[in-house]
């Protein structure tokens, strides 16, 4: 059974792109049945986005290579592929994880700066070093946060 995948593909050299070129409307048209998106990535290369239907990702793909093939475009250099659901998701995702420092997860959690960074020593509390700190994912401090009772009054 045919499931909905969406195909990003990157075109080209890195630095060829600083917009989308202005003949785009061509490259829409000749991908108008596949929902196409298009954009410049952050290395310079035209980006283009389509969604297909498709039994397995490998067909998606190959489905989606032979479709810029078509356009003329220049060469495939990257290409990322899921299933259009697994898409969505991800596009909800922040792209980069809200971290805090050993004093905010030390105010988080209710305890010292230091009382952190025995936590972090211990390995009980994840935590990458940047230079001389500590950066913490809050998703982790969340995780290993005291759970309090709710008590009836």
């Amino acid at each position: 059974m045919a499931t909905s995948h969406t195909i990003r593909l990157e075109l080209g050299a890195a630095g060829a792109h600083r917009e989308v070129p202005d003949d785009h409307e061509q490259l829409l048209d000749a991908l108008a049945g596949y929902s196409p998106a298009l954009g410049v990535t952050d290395v310079g290369r035209l980006e283009v986005i389509v969604s297909l239907p498709a039994n397995t990702v490998g067909q998606a793909v190959t489905t989606a290579l032979a479709l810029v093939a078509q356009t003329g475009r220049g060469e495939v250099v990257a290409v990322e592929a899921m299933t259009s659901e697994e898409f969505d998701r991800r596009v909800d995702l922040p792209l980069l994880p809200e971290l805090l420092s050993v004093t905010e997860a030390a105010e988080r959690l209710g305890m010292t700066r230091q009382s952190v960074l025995e936590r972090i020593k211990a390995g009980t509390l994840a935590a990458t070093r940047v230079g001389s700190t500590y950066a913490i994912a809050a998703v982790a401090v969340e995780a290993t946060a005291p759970r309090r009772k709710l008590t009836d009054r």
